[in-house]
């Protein structure tokens, strides 16, 4: 069986000491299709952010200090690409 793939590319760009962010889902139609599910994985995501910045406990912190430190690292001008893929959910 052939199951079809998601992919959202992320990528963060370091300009100044700050940072812009562009998104691109592939295929592109999936965007619009996905919308609600793209929304609740961002509100979960910044619920973790949010108490891993004031020092709570949560299981997203080794990813998040790891991509601080990849963050750190970057030059001006230099960009961090992130790609996840997954598997829709049957609908």
């Amino acid at each position: 069986m052939n199951v079809p793939v998601m992919a959202l590319e992320v990528v963060f760009y370091k300009a100044d000491e700050g940072r812009l962010c562009g998104w691109q889902a592939a295929p592109p139609k999936r965007r619009r299709a996905h919308r609600d599910d793209l929304d609740g994985i961002e509100r979960l995501v910044n619920a973790h952010v949010t108490a891993w910045r004031k020092g709570a406990v949560t299981p997203a912190a080794p990813a998040l200090e790891s991509m601080l430190a990849r963050w750190r690292a970057l030059r001006g001008g230099e960009e961090l690409c992130l790609v996840w893929r997954t598997r829709p959910n049957e609908r």
